[in-house]
């Protein structure tokens, strides 16, 4: 219940959605966290323990979760660089900028030419490290929001800027951001090849050089892989 998604650079991760929880404890006893006063200051904050928890404590039988509204006037973006570190810098601007974007992913070259290899895509994608952005909000808001993008992107080296607010184009570029896992997946060259996925978080001054450093181990191992992740979260997937 603690994990994260393309959502949680803007809008936090799961447990932030969390009001309540009904668990089971190790000795079949039943609790309820949380009633219907939306503010209390009494007792511990046994939501956040029990989900923080993810699962050691006791057995979640029951969420309550909150709900917003789906976000207006959708726009996404990919910026392609020549290196994992100009984009990593472009993405550092952005962060530290403070800019309300909705999502701010990396994907590395391998990630782009495995869903190019797998044909899952209806475009072939230049095989280069880009960041994929989502943006959402008032019009005068996104069209501000994509101006300071392009501009961190152009000061760090981007190489290519492309933006749309058409559902279809809007499918096609986040499309090839989720169709990453299956299409290394489509790569096995027997059905006996397993696909591992990690999680790794580190400080974003060392994202790049991690990367590069996981790409370095991959290749020396002769195994097929790739690195993305949701770089605005301090996050990169490595998978093999």
């Amino acid at each position: 219940m603690s994990c994260s998604g393309t959502n949680a650079y803007r809008h936090g991760t799961m447990k932030d959605w969390v009001i309540s929880v009904t668990i089971v404890l190790a000795d079949g006893s039943v609790i309820k966290t949380r009633r219907r006063p939306r503010k209390s200051s009494a007792g511990f904050d046994l939501t956040s323990l029990l989900v923080g928890s993810e699962g050691t404590l006791g057995l979640v039988t029951e969420a309550v979760l909150k709900v917003t509204s789906l976000p207006e006037n959708q726009h996404v973006a990919l910026a392609a660089f020549p290196t994992t570190r100009a984009a990593v810098r472009a993405a550092t601007c952005l962060i530290t900028s403070g800019l309300p974007i909705d999502a701010l992913e990396l994907l590395d070259p391998y990630s782009l030419g495995a869903v190019n290899h797998s044909g899952l895509s209806v475009r072939q994608w230049k095989e280069e490290p880009t960041l994929f952005l989502r943006f959402s909000g008032s019009r005068q808001a996104v069209q501000d929001q994509i101006r300071k993008t392009q501009q961190a992107a152009n000061v760090n080296g981007c190489e290519k800027f492309e933006v749309s607010g058409e559902k279809e184009e809007i499918d096609q570029i986040w499309g090839a951001r989720k169709e990453v896992a299956p299409s290394l997946q489509a790569m096995k060259k027997d059905p006996s090849d397993l696909f591992l996925h990690a999680d790794a978080a580190v400080p974003i001054s060392s994202l790049a050089e991690m990367i590069d450093w996981t790409h370095q181990v991959i290749n020396e191992a002769s195994f097929t892989g790739s690195t993305l992740g949701h770089v605005g979260d301090g996050k990169v997937d490595p998978q093999i």
